[in-house]
């Protein structure tokens, strides 16, 4: 068509509208279309003559008051998705419009517009972009301000927009436009999260509406030729924990809650910032933990009235990896598993049901599988905490299976998940078995926080059954392996090892140890690394079974692999979890197991010099006890030749007993 025919129709159109006025309403949506397409024509003068025409239209929807907004705003919400700049304007001006009329409640239509108003922040035009974010601005102070004089209608409009500011914090990063997206969006996340607390706390009236203290006014000016901190409002605020939760107890708090509140829309909110947490731009990773530890503090003031299961999903979804396969990082994790702590400790019992508790899980293993030990010791430590409450909650279902139907069902469920902690156990067995790397990278560590986290004996008794059900033989030989590093060095294991040792001073004393004892146990499972059974064995003082073991080894093929078993069990004989056995060579002739036992290695290993230095003790004791047959007298101690020795003797008896000097060292 030619220009100067658009240019006479829209001349045409403005003299029949400026006489007709109001009765061109019921043509809107249709007038509107053919702005849109007008204000992008190529001819200067068509474009110029549709601002006309957009004036006079919006002269005549402001005279009338009992105009139809509600079909209008659809339109609006579809044309703010265009990416050319001057229907985006058109658009923006509209908006604007309807924001300052009092008889149009634009907050109403908000969840219709507001994502396509934050998209406007990634133009490219730099007019546009000023306009969409003094806009975005209005609409906020106008919540804000309705808060205190409306709460209802503040509240609702923060429940509609949750989900879209949330999904604004996830916009995609592949400008500089698209950083200033989430920026925004973090600062309406922040400003939710504030409104929310207030309204169930009861403290909005207190000041301007609107107001909060310690804000600094956000600029309106445009992103690209401002700072970061002049583009976002630096919200001062913390909520506090105790004076939250109680004034929620309120009536009026209590039936907003009911209506929704913290409880939906925490949820809502968290993926955005979790989202954020690993950000390119520093800015946004600061508000974004600011956001997270506001949601932290919202969610601890509903004690244990969590929402889990929206929670949990959104914390899953959080660690789930980005567009591309991207990686999460170790920090959106680590913050992830302590949301999900959170949820444990708060509410267990629900957690603890499915599908909850299995995706949790699931998550937890996937992330040992991370190359930061960090967040593989946070995964650990919360599948080890899973399992201690299950343990917990068993106990609690017992006492109250007097009930209802639905408390027996879950009592059935609750049994079927005492043993919970053996099934963690095989699933990390198995991982461990598909991945051998993570066994030698991680084993110890995974022995190290299952024994803090649950038992230790619990955890090597456990282990100890499912290597004797393991049919993958060289996986066994090197899970023993780890076992038992773990076991005789670790400090979680320190009371197991008291334990064992009693339990192998009253075998050596004549006690018949109980069948499927842990010692027993453990030896049974032991036999899949001979020398981590040499190195049980002599440590549990079995000098008569570390010699028959040793004897064997002597007799075998001595691989590369048994070479370096070997090796690092005799620097394992030099740490001071060996002492009481080195102390035992000095007696060797009282001890020719122990003493064959050394002479073994010895001959496995030739060249290790640690083994010819504890010969050597031994040759030294030896020739002391035949001096000793040779002169009697020489074999007593020298006795004490004053009575202030003697009482410093006895003084330091009871220090070590005192300080229990014998307990922490053997």
């Amino acid at each position: 068509e030619d220009a100067t025919v658009r240019y006479s129709a829209s001349e045409a159109f403005y003299n029949v509208a400026k006489v007709a006025r109001g009765g061109i309403l019921p043509k809107l949506a249709e007038i509107f279309n053919c702005l849109c397409r007008l204000c992008t024509d190529v001819d200067p003068s068509v474009k110029d003559g549709a601002q006309c025409l957009d004036r006079l239209v919006r002269d005549v929807v402001t005279e009338r008051r009992d105009f139809d907004y509600s079909s209008f705003v659809p339109q609006l919400t579809t044309r703010i998705r265009v990416l050319n700049p001057s229907v985006r304007q058109l658009v923006l001006g509209w908006i604007v419009l309807l924001e300052s009329l009092p008889q149009v409640d634009m907050i109403v239509y908000l969840p219709q517009y507001l994502e396509g108003l934050f998209g406007v922040l990634a133009s490219e035009n730099r007019d546009i972009r000023h306009s969409a974010d003094v806009c975005l601005e209005e609409i906020l102070d106008k919540i804000r301000s309705s808060a205190a004089e409306r709460p209802a209608r503040a509240q609702r409009a923060v429940a509609e927009a949750a989900s879209t500011v949330a999904r604004c914090c996830r916009s995609g990063e592949r400008r500089p436009e698209d950083n200033y997206v989430r920026l925004i969006s973090l600062h309406w996340l922040l400003e939710f999260v504030k409104l929310q607390v207030d309204l169930e706390g009861g403290s909005l009236g207190s000041g301007a509406p609107g107001g909060s203290p310690g804000e600094v006014p956000v600029s309106s000016s445009d992103p690209s030729t401002q700072s970061s901190s002049q583009r976002l409002r630096a919200v001062k605020w913390l909520p506090p924990r105790g004076g939250t939760q109680a004034q929620c107890a309120t009536p009026e708090a209590s039936s907003r809650r009911a209506e929704g509140g913290l409880r939906q829309l925490v949820p809502k909110l968290l993926a955005g910032a979790l989202y954020c947490l690993d950000d390119g731009e520093a800015e946004i990773r600061q508000n974004a933990e600011q956001a997270n530890a506001a949601l932290r503090d919202a969610a601890r003031s509903l004690g244990g009235d969590l929402p889990v299961e929206p929670l949990a999903n959104a914390v899953l979804d959080a660690m789930r990896d980005g567009v591309d396969g991207q990686k999460r990082s170790h920090k959106v994790l680590l913050k992830c598993f302590g949301w999900a702590e959170l949820l444990l400790s708060r509410c267990p019992a629900r957690v603890l049901e499915l599908p909850v508790r299995d995706q949790l899980l699931d998550a937890a293993l996937l992330a040992l599988q991370r190359p930061e030990e960090e967040v593989a010791s946070a995964s650990l430590c919360f599948a080890a905490r899973l399992a201690a409450s299950s343990d917990r909650a068993a106990p609690m279902a017992e006492a109250d299976e007097a009930g209802a139907e639905a408390e027996e069902e879950e009592l059935k469920n609750l049994e079927k998940d005492e043993d919970l902690f053996a099934r963690i156990c095989r699933r990390v067995f198995r991982l461990l078995a598909e991945r051998p790397d993570l066994l030698t990278n991680r084993g110890e560590l995974v022995v190290r926080r299952l024994c803090d986290g649950v038992d230790a004996e619990r955890f090597f008794a456990t282990a100890a059954r499912a290597v004797l059900a393991e049919k993958d033989k060289v996986f066994a030989r090197h899970l023993v392996q780890v076992l038992n590093r773990g076991l005789l060095t670790g400090r979680e294991t320190r009371e197991l090892r008291a334990k064992l040792q009693a339990e192998a001073a009253r075998c050596a004393a004549g006690h018949v140890p109980a069948v499927g004892s842990l010692p027993l146990l453990l030896l049974a499972a032991w036999v899949h690394c001979p020398v981590s059974s040499l190195a049980l064995s002599l440590w549990m003082h079995w000098f008569e079974l570390s010699e028959e073991l040793a004897s064997r080894l002597t007799r075998s093929e001595v691989t590369e692999e048994l070479q370096d078993q070997l090796q690092e069990f005799v620097e394992l004989l030099d740490s001071p979890v060996f002492t009481n056995v080195r102390l035992q060579l000095v007696e060797a002739r009282r001890r020719p197991s122990l003493l064959r036992t050394v002479l073994h290695l010895g001959a496995l290993l030739p060249e290790e010099r640690a083994l010819r230095a504890r010969l050597q003790v031994v040759e030294t004791a030896l020739l002391l006890d035949r001096l000793g047959e040779a002169c009697p007298t020489s074999n007593a101690s020298a006795p004490i030749a004053t009575s202030e020795a003697r009482a410093w003797i006895l003084r330091f008896d009871a220090a070590a007993d005192a300080h229990c000097w014998k307990e922490n060292l053997f």
